[in-house]
C-alpha cells in the first residue's frame, strides 16, 4: 500500500498515481478487446476455409486477406497494449514502493 510513503502525502504524487491506475485499467480493456477480436479473427478464417473446403459456396478470396488483416492488427495492438501496460505498472510501483522527495529529484 501507499501507507506513510511520500506519494501518500503528497497531493501531486497522489493525482500522477491516480491517473496511472486509471491508465492502466483502460489498457487492460482494450487488452481485453483486441485478444477477443485476435481470437474472433481467427475462428472467422477456420471457419471461411471449411466453408471454403466442404460446401460449393464461393467465398470471396479478399474476404481471406481482410478478416487476415483485421487478426494481425488486433494482434498488433494487443502487443504494444501490453507493453505500454508494462511501462505503466512501473509507474504504479514507482509510486507505491520508491520513497521520493521532490526536493532531491531537483
Amino acid at each position: 500500500g501507499i501507507a506513510a510513503t511520500h506519494t501518500s502525502k503528497c497531493s501531486v504524487c497522489m493525482k500522477s498515481l491516480q491517473k496511472a491506475r486509471r491508465q492502466e485499467s483502460r489498457l487492460q480493456g482494450l487488452q481485453t478487446a483486441l485478444q477477443g477480436a485476435t481470437g474472433s479473427g481467427i475462428a472467422a478464417l477456420a471457419t471461411l476455409t471449411a466453408i471454403r473446403r466442404l460446401s460449393s459456396v464461393v467465398v470471396p478470396q479478399a474476404l481471406f486477406g481482410y478478416v487476415a488483416m483485421a487478426s494481425a492488427a488486433g494482434f498488433a495492438g494487443s502487443f504494444l497494449t501490453s507493453s505500454m501496460k508494462r511501462s505503466t505498472e512501473k509507474t504504479i510501483n514507482g509510486f507505491l514502493f520508491e520513497d521520493y522527495i521532490h526536493a532531491e529529484k531537483n
